[in-house]
């Protein structure tokens, strides 16, 4: 009889509450913010001889390390959102980031995917199967590794 070899995955989640707004977007387009949630599912790379596959800890602390500390009580703003830029330039002190793109939800998610695939952990670790960003409880998108071709962005 053969026995099975399992293949488990990982799921982590983070949250942090951020702000940004949406040029041109009708209600969006107003400076507010959200409690926003990542749940990040990654498959081991290398199964060690104890079959532990990964600590979580591991995972909690790469999440924690690029997004929450990039994110957490910071306002973001498209990078050509010259109402922000001006706004920001004359309070420097206050938390902000310039942003490549409009920050949706979907641009949002890119940024992290790619920021996440430079990590060493995911390099030598683990690979990304999934990811969710919710920006409120009625509100999510998702990248599945599984869908589609990569694409270069951010």
């Amino acid at each position: 009889m053969k026995s099975l070899n399992p293949t488990f995955t990982l799921t982590k989640r983070v949250e942090w509450t951020m702000g940004h707004r949406i040029p041109g977007h009708t209600l969006d387009e107003n400076i507010h913010g959200h409690r926003f949630s990542l749940s990040v599912t990654v498959l081991p790379l290398v199964v060690p001889q104890d079959k532990r596959f990964l600590d979580i800890k591991e995972l909690a602390t790469c999440l924690n390390n690029v997004i929450v500390s990039s994110f957490d009580h910071v306002f973001i703003f498209w990078e050509k959102d010259n109402i922000m830029k001006d706004f920001f330039e004359a309070n420097k002190k206050l938390r902000h980031q310039a942003f490549p793109n409009i920050p949706t939800m979907e641009n949002i998610l890119l940024w992290i995917i790619n920021k996440l695939k430079e990590h060493r952990f995911f390099k030598t670790r683990a690979k990304l199967i999934k990811a969710t960003l919710e920006e409120s409880p009625t509100s999510s998108t998702t990248f599945n590794a599984s869908w589609g071709k990569e694409v270069e962005g951010n």
